[in-house]
């Protein structure tokens, strides 16, 4: 994997994979030979029409392509743009896609968009899943939802992804408050977790060297390195910041911190030194180091299970120390970063990394983790959240970890939101969001009084069959969203029966309903305000496509035409053959009886209508007698008038002659003895 990233300029956007530190020699030789190659196109762009255009392109191009393959985003977004304007016709497609993602590695969702939405113009049908993904991200990340709901729905159809499970969200009784701190800067902030004394620890990129401080040019921002800060019960703004240690930082990127119970030990990550030879990819990794507290922090030393072949991050520690969480792209894994953890024995001797497991790892990143007694919390760019990275919560229990449910808002937004910790009251925290195009630290703060409540939000109900009405097992439902991008499922068991859960409160879904024996239902249906959903629901057999079922949940004959003439109860020539299938069916079938509705329309006074429509009923039914159907099967056949109209052709109304011809008829209505 390419890029695991832990830095947030470097790993939020791009999520932690590894990354690339351009900072020795070969950085410096790589400006020179872009500074060299920018003059001559200055020169040869200055000069006659002997140098053409396209030798121009080709310049910029690899320019652009060397400045990308060394993770310096922001200069070669530059060179891209500089080419394509330059291009005749439609960009090759691995321009676009470059120029899109390194715009969406640093973050910039806007220009992001604007080169995704030219890729996916030109390239829809060639694109992979991971562009399409991205590009949901960065429609996300403008606020254009209904958008990236459409591009999942194509992931969907395409079969690139699996089935989302249906999304959970937490329901909070009161508001939230978040509060963007003061010790923010230009630069990105991040990465809180607590220590001793109440003082926070976090990564900054702030500028605070009293020279030309060397960029990072992924981005343009300085390095990162971890800070100390303090914070009172009374004043959720940090103070007396100050770095931490030059023991711990160093000219490479730190981030990521957690501190042993005592205080007295200290987990980061840190990429590999620049320095050193980086593996046959050209990638230095991120890897977890550990340092003790004495007079001062001891030389920080790798864990054991780092590697040279892939990347290890984000280290958290259980509340008792005991268990080490962390975030890795090591193989075998679910997706592109999962979460591990490693137990810490009495020697500090560490156990062999094990998975979290697919009940907390989809098949995106998760990242972040911040753990509680009772609770994990980690970040994830799965596709049931609002945007971006979200934040996540699983509870512990008994050693195992159950599925998670997302924060939802005001903690997550449609930009990146991690970094999530809380303090030792419970009520109260810090988490990080670029939700105002920036990777800022903010403090929330619930009040006392509120606290987590069921998400009740569900639908349950019971398919059973049209004509027996004994329920239906092994039926196939699936719920999707106002953009019919499939978002939960479940089969019905013995008894018919199947739940939905951890729906979304006053939302629009709609619930598809099929089974290979019985025809293919779909309802539409709202959520409430934290309400259960209770359906029945009849499936017609196959066998009976003549059995349909009517606003009412009745069971009906489905005809073509049993309809009068004007002021007749004569049936009629076409009549008689939808009634003599309909009294072929009741032979068939002595089990069910029938219920005889007939209607005028309203031409006429309503008294006599009511009359007419009695007589159409009574003819019906003597019609179906005559054919064999026994009068015990028939219960009722009444009229109703112009009670019942199927269009607005009421008094006073101006209709065509077609128009009143569709309320004159005679409906049947079947009913299991």
């Amino acid at each position: 994997m390419r890029h695991f990233i832990l830095l947030v300029v470097t790993f939020v956007n791009l999520s932690l994979q590894a990354q690339d530190i351009a900072v020795s020699d070969l950085q410096a030789e790589l400006e020179e030979e872009l500074e060299f190659d920018q003059n001559i196109i200055k020169i040869e762009a200055d000069s006659s029409a002997s140098n053409p255009q396209s030798k121009i392109t080709k310049k910029l191009l690899r320019l652009a392509d060397e400045a990308f393959e060394n993770m310096w985003y922001a200069e070669a977004s530059k060179r891209y743009e500089e080419a394509i304007v330059r291009t005749h016709g439609v960009p090759a497609m691995q321009t676009l896609q470059k120029v899109a993602d390194a715009y969406y590695y640093i973050g910039d969702m806007n220009n992001a968009s604007k080169w995704f939405e030219v890729l996916f113009d030109n390239y829809q049908e060639v694109l992979s899943k991971d562009d399409l993904f991205k590009y949901t991200h960065v429609l996300k990340g403008t606020g254009r939802k209904q958008n990236a709901d459409r591009i999942l729905n194509i992931i969907s159809e395409k079969s690139f992804d699996e089935t989302a499970k249906s999304p959970s969200f937490l329901q909070y009784e009161q508001n939230v408050v978040l509060k963007n701190l003061k010790i923010n800067t230009k630069y990105s902030e991040f990465g809180p977790v607590p220590r001793l004394d109440d003082k926070i620890v976090f990564a900054s990129a702030a500028d605070t060297g009293m020279f030309r401080t060397k960029r990072y040019k992924w981005n343009n921002q300085p390095f990162l390195d971890l800070y100390e800060a303090k914070t009172t019960e009374k004043d959720y703004e940090l103070s007396g910041v100050t770095k931490l240690s030059k023991d711990i930082n160093s000219k490479q990127h730190e981030a990521s911190a957690t501190f042993s119970p005592d205080g007295k030990t200290i987990y980061f990550t840190r990429n590999n030194d620049a320095r050193k030879k980086k593996n046959k990819k050209n990638v230095n990794h991120l890897k977890i180091f550990v340092s003790n507290l004495a007079d001062k922090w001891s030389d920080p030393k790798e864990v054991p299970f780092n590697s040279e072949s892939y990347s290890t991050g984000h280290p958290a520690l259980s509340p008792d120390g005991k268990k080490l969480y962390f975030v890795s792209d090591m193989p075998g894994g679910h997706g592109f970063t999962d979460l591990y953890v490693v137990d810490i024995d009495e020697n500090g001797q560490f156990s062999e990394p094990k998975n979290l497991g697919p009940e907390i790892n989809s098949k995106r990143k998760e990242m972040f983790p911040f753990v509680t007694k009772d609770n994990i919390y980690f970040s994830s760019d799965r596709k049931s959240g609002l945007g971006g990275l979200d934040i996540y919560q699983s509870t512990i229990q008994g050693g195992s970890i159950q599925n998670p449910v997302n924060l939802g808002e005001p903690f997550n937004s449609i930009r990146d939101d991690f970094s999530y910790m809380l303090k030792k009251d419970g009520i109260s925290g810090y988490l990080a969001s670029n939700r105002k195009g920036g990777n800022d630290i903010y403090y929330f703060e619930k009040e006392e009084s509120e606290r987590q409540v069921e998400n009740r939000n569900m639908v349950s109900g019971t398919i059973i069959d049209a004509i027996t009405e004994a329920p239906v097992p092994n039926v196939s439902i699936v719920l999707f969203d106002a953009n019919h991008l499939k978002i939960a499922e479940a089969e019905t068991d013995e008894n018919g029966n199947f739940m939905l859960e951890n729906l979304i409160s006053n939302y629009d879904y709609s619930l598809n309903a099929t089974n290979s024996n019985y025809e293919e239902i779909t309802e539409s249906l709202s959520t409430k305000d934290n309400v259960e959903i209770k359906l029945t629901k009849r499936l017609s057999p196959i066998d009976a496509v003549d059995v349909v079922t009517n606003d009412n949940n009745e069971t009906m004959f489905k005809t073509e035409a049993v309809y009068f003439n004007f002021d007749s109860y004569t049936i009629r020539e076409d009549a008689k053959e939808e009634l003599d299938r309909l009294a072929n069916y009741l032979v068939d079938h002595q089990d069910m009886k029938l219920k005889i509705e007939s209607h005028t329309d309203s031409r006429g006074k309503a008294a006599y209508n009511k009359y007419l429509s009695k007589k159409r009923a009574e003819a019906s039914k003597d019609y179906l007698i005559s054919k064999g159907v026994s009068q015990e099967q028939i219960v009722s056949a009444m009229g109703y008038g112009e009670e019942q109209l199927l269009n607005n052709c009421s008094d006073g109304a101006s209709c065509l002659r077609q128009a009143h011809q569709l309320n004159r008829r005679s409906e049947f209505i079947l009913v299991r003895e």
